[in-house]
């Protein structure tokens, strides 16, 4: 049984012993110690009173515990103290659940069940409510969301603590301070907000306006990042379709001439789920090619040539150079993963969205900026602004 289980089943035990839970202490005012005399006679006369099974049982707990390393056991003795503070301030007949479960397994399920329905109490009138109308799949749903929402209010809590210093003073960090990574910064927001949902565009210029107004960087700063990592760009045009009737006329008539597509009065579920920029195009792409439909044209770049002036240079001067050396210098599996790179590039060529895709994706495996469409800088210099890791891939 893991160690936490055991201090559950300990703690039962325990107070299966008395008629109400241990507080800890035989002092008036409830203090604990173990120099105290009494209070470890009085310890030991309700270990005797225990049968000789559940005496032995406790004995084994103190054992498991010892044998842990002195950290572990600090850790988990305070949360025994925690679980037998709890008890003891449960309502009588929640505590009779507790203490009479048959098994430490079931004693956990209830143990689960009580603290969840205290947590439910804590929340927004407007939760509970809803709550108490819903039903039980309703309320799975619910409580997963809610205490999702609240796991990030406690990230972002835990960031601005930590960055207190820098976010109240609001200062350009020195790290950024090169003449020319401002500009830099300038050149991928430019890039990055027609990419944006609306919401998110909205919170991005009104993050720039508070920087023009009051020269907030850090929190400018942890907006940028905040959106570049949950919308990765594809370079590209910074605009293109975004809705059906923005699309070429050849590619409408294309895809209402598929069967399933012109018996629907509506767009098909796969291509009414967004409607920005890349996405919808994206969309259309891979609904085209799920269907066999051949599009006149493709909707974004296809080849180097097409690609942004900024990225046809980082792929001539940067990506392709620096696959090469590898593929030359490098043995075992650096060489063969730049080999298949360059292959991965050479056959996305005449493709979209898998031209730049893959450009973007070879980079970021190789930790390459991209000029203009990924932060610039080395990655790990986005950390401080970040409410949370960056998950690895």
């Amino acid at each position: 049984m893991k160690p936490l289980g055991w201090l559950l089943l300990g703690g039962g035990l325990l107070a299966l012993a008395f008629d109400r839970p241990a507080l800890g202490s035989g002092n008036e005012d409830g203090s604990s110690s173990s120099r105290d005399v009494r209070f470890l006679r009085e310890q030991y006369a309700l270990l005797q009173s225990l049968p000789p099974a559940r005496q032995q049982q406790l004995r084994n707990l103190d054992a498991d515990l010892h044998a842990l390393d002195k950290e572990t056991q600090d850790r988990l003795r305070k949360v025994l103290d925690n679980y037998n503070w709890w008890l003891a301030h449960l309502l009588e007949k929640d505590r009779k659940r507790v203490t009479d479960a048959a098994t430490a397994h079931e004693r956990l399920k209830i143990v689960e069940e009580l603290k969840e329905r205290e947590w439910i109490e804590t929340l927004p009138k407007i939760y509970r409510d809803k709550y108490a109308k819903s039903n039980q799949v309703e309320r799975i749903h619910d409580i997963k969301v809610w205490r999702e929402e609240q796991r990030e209010r406690h990230e972002e809590w835990l960031f601005v603590h930590h960055n207190w210093e820098e976010i109240k003073n609001d200062r350009f960090p020195s790290e950024f301070q090169a003449p020319d990574f401002r500009p830099q910064i300038e050149v991928f927001v430019a890039n990055l907000e027609p990419q944006l949902p609306k919401v998110e565009r909205e919170r991005l210029r009104n993050s720039r306006k508070l920087l023009a107004e009051e020269g907030t960087w850090f929190r400018y700063l942890a907006a940028v990042v905040d959106l570049a990592d949950r919308f990765p760009l594809l370079p590209g045009p910074q605009d293109g379709p975004r809705y059906f009737d923005n699309l070429p006329k050849s590619i409408k008539e294309a895809l209402e001439k598929e069967k399933a597509f012109s018996k629907k009065k509506n767009l098909p579920k796969d291509l009414n789920s967004t409607q920005r920029w890349p996405e919808f195009a994206i969309a259309v792409t891979e609904y085209a090619r799920m269907h066999r439909i051949t599009l006149s044209e493709p909707l974004g770049p296809i080849n180097k040539a097409a690609m942004p002036l900024d990225v046809q240079v980082f792929v001539d001067k940067t990506l392709e150079p620096t696959l090469k050396r590898l593929e030359r210098s490098e043995k075992g599996e650096k060489a063969d993963q730049a080999k298949l790179d360059l292959e991965r590039l050479r056959k996305a060529e005449g493709k979209w969205p898998d031209y730049p895709r893959a450009i973007m994706e070879i980079a970021k495996s190789h930790k390459i900026p991209v000029p203009g469409w990924t932060l610039p800088g080395k990655p790990e210099l986005w950390d401080r602004f970040r409410t949370k890791p960056q998950r690895k891939n």
